[in-house]
């Protein structure tokens, strides 16, 4: 719900920036916040050492409670000031606990006036009490601190840099933003914006745009998800505590955890409906993005079996391909959309369908890399912002989804069972040989090709890509040491790990798509399955009781499949995962001669793979995907205009709004 930005230096120092800088840097975030705009402090004649910026998107409790910064006072003035984005679904719980303290004040239903009040009295230890998606910075004046937190799961992002002013860990300057163009805004003015090479390297094999706390540009990194950092402001900017979010308490096992399929599943249904019912709260209208697939149909259900109105709305994207019509493709015969109309009809919703076509997809691709200054990570990202944009131009403000159901319960069957076979068939692997099976699981560009698409010297440079082999080393002992007492040189108990990666992994990644394509267009994507309580049971129960695997797949979210039987379409619960039927491969040939104009391709990657990917997209689409993305992305920070103008030279702006390729002509 909101964008943020700031400019923090140590108590004393003056800000370098100044509040038309700033506010500025926090208009280019007007989509995240089009219902208003604040910044603190106000431009009084004094030159602050804090200036914190806002765009609020009006979610819960719309009136002017709820705006931002959020300033808290005491008897002894300012106690402290919060800029904040994203959604409690435990406020009620803090406003209780606060109105028990003497002295308390009237509590207005907002959420932001919940947190920062709650920040007020508790400091850092408020974190632990905290259900929700969120990125805030709390600007502590009594005690002269800075803490930035980020959610468990990473929901919502949170993007700073360290500007350094001495020696260890001073900084002259720290700033933040809630994504990188109001970032880069403010920093260009003291740093020149470049690449990171090995991060560029990553999101080649794995497409996505972080790599730990790194992101594709230098010097600018990314709060991890469940990562909080508290900073001393009095004498100068000085890190004094980090949390890190792999370093959890580690998982026990307790006489109440379930273990059989049936008790279970019992358990799942009670925390999935309960997170369901609060996802679905807002004073704002709300729906739901129905895929006709297993997640999004249990959300559409249960509100719909509760007479709640944000059940009655559903959403669907169609893929029009006149190629594959006129050629019988049988993969796109029945798509997404068929199968959420059918089931709409059954469950009687007001339903609507937009389509996405070839055209469509190139405009949205590229207006989106130029707006989020980013690549893109997967195709689909373009047809969630259609379905979104819909969304609102029927006025809703909220969209229910069905992400993290898939990554929380075992349902990407076909990954884990050849995991399965791979660890069943190997030797005892150790930290690294699981690290490297994790990545390849999920690689774009594997480990056997990286070589032969990089150029020697570029390779040789990146040492082989280290950085990404490091991160995913270190990540993966970290799982592993949640739950250390396990034998995990027995496959089912390494298989666990390898799920618990895509829920601490993978999950993040597809998290961001839908936070950056909901935010594009003003509305607030939802995630009832991406919850806290729904992790923490998903993550007490054994591997056997999310998916039975076999050769070639087998079934997934047994406990889900078990637990909704009743309320769910018999077609709908014995449907197999399939991933939306984009046929991004053959629509990605008009911007394909891009890569030949990357300055940055060139240096980095081989010029016969740059040639076939101009020539045969379709056929090699692993690599064309992200070397396209990193030529667009170039494009936007340092490139001249794309030669592409029938589909790179309209308006962004006019891109995002919805318009037609001929009405932006």
């Amino acid at each position: 719900m909101c964008g943020i930005v700031g400019v923090i230096t140590a108590l004393g120092n003056a800000c370098a920036w100044s509040h038309e800088e700033v506010a500025r840097a926090r208009d280019q975030l007007a989509h995240r916040g089009p219902d208003g705009a604040g910044l603190w402090p106000a431009r009084d004649g004094t030159t602050p050492h804090a200036l914190l910026g806002h765009r609020r998107l009006s979610i819960v409790d719309r009136s002017p409670a709820g705006a931002q910064p959020c300033v808290v006072r005491d008897r002894h003035g300012i106690a402290g000031v919060l800029i904040y984005n994203g959604e409690l679904y435990n406020a009620g719980e803090l406003r209780a606990q606060l109105a028990l303290q003497p002295g308390s004040l009237h509590a207005p239903r907002s959420d932001t006036w919940a947190l920062a009040h709650h920040l007020a009295t508790h400091g850092a230890d408020a974190l632990s009490s905290l259900r929700g998606m969120f990125a805030f910075a709390w600007l502590d004046v009594r005690r002269d601190e800075l803490l930035l937190a980020r959610d468990p799961l990473g929901i919502k992002p949170l993007l700073y840099c360290e500007l350094a002013g001495g020696q260890g860990t001073q900084h002259a300057h720290l700033l933040l933003a809630s994504e990188l163009p109001a970032l880069v805004s403010l920093r260009e003015k003291v740093l020149p914006t470049l690449p990171d090479r090995a991060v560029v390297s990553a999101y080649m094999s794995t497409i996505r745009t972080t790599l730990g706390e790194r992101t594709l540009l230098q010097g600018v990194r990314t709060l991890l998800p469940g990562e909080a950092r508290q900073y001393a402001l009095r004498g100068q900017l000085a890190l004094r505590r980090a949390w890190e979010p792999w370093r959890a308490p580690r998982r026990e096992r307790h006489a109440s955890t379930p273990d059989s399929l049936e008790a279970a599943a019992a358990r799942v249904g009670e925390v999935v409906r309960e997170s369901i019912v609060l996802h679905a709260e807002a004073d704002a209208p709300v729906c739901t993005m129905l895929s006709g697939g297993l997640d999004s149909t249990i959300i559409a259900t249960e509100l719909l079996r509760r007479g709640h109105a944000a059940g009655q709305h559903t959403y669907c994207a169609r893929v029009e391909d006149d190629a594959a019509q006129h050629a019988g493709d049988a993969a796109t015969a029945m798509q997404d959309a068929d199968y959420a109309h059918r089931l709409a009809s059954q469950l009687g919703t007001r339903h609507r369908e937009t389509s996405l076509d070839a055209d469509g997809f190139l405009v949205r691709w590229s207006a989106m890399v130029q707006a989020l200054g980013t690549p893109l990570s997967t195709p689909n990202e373009a047809a969630i912002f259609e379905v979104l944009r819909a969304a609102g131009e029927d006025g809703h403000r909220v969209a229910l989804s069905g992400e993290g159901a898939d990554e929380l319960f075992g349902g990407y069957t076909l990954v884990l069972a050849g995991l399965s076979h791979a660890l069943a068939g190997a030797a005892a692997l150790d930290v690294r040989g699981h690290a490297r099976l994790a990545l390849e699981s999920g690689a774009w560009m594997g480990e056997a090709i990286k070589p032969q698409v990089l150029q020697a010297s570029a390779w040789r440079d990146l040492g082989e890509d280290h950085a990404l082999h490091a991160w995913a080393s270190s990540t993966f002992a970290d799982l592993l040491a949640l739950d250390d007492a396990a034998p995990h040189d027995q496959p089912q108990h390494a298989l666990g790990t390898h799920l618990r990666w895509q829920r601490r992994v993978n999950l993040a990644g597809l998290l961001h798509r839908l936070d950056t394509a909901s935010m594009l267009v003003g509305i607030e994507g939802r995630t009832p399955f991406a919850d806290l309580r729904v992790l923490e049971l998903a993550e007490s129960l054994p591997m056997h009781l999310h998916a039975r695997l076999q050769v070639g797949a087998g079934v997934g979210k047994l406990l889900l499949r078990s637990a909704f039987a009743g309320q769910v379409p018999r077609e709908t619960l014995q449907r197999s995962k399939a991933s939306f039927p984009l046929p991004f491969q053959r629509w990605m040939a008009p911007l394909a001669p891009l890569v030949l104009e990357s300055d940055l391709l060139r240096e980095l990657v081989r010029e016969p793979v740059l040639a076939l990917v101009v020539s045969r997209p379709a056929e090699h689409w692993n690599l064309a995907w992200p070397l396209i993305n990193i030529a667009l992305w170039e494009q936007r920070w340092w490139g001249r205009a794309p030669a592409q103008a029938a589909h790179s030279a309209r308006s962004h702006e006019a891109a995002l709004a919805g318009h037609s390729p001929t009405q932006m002509g």
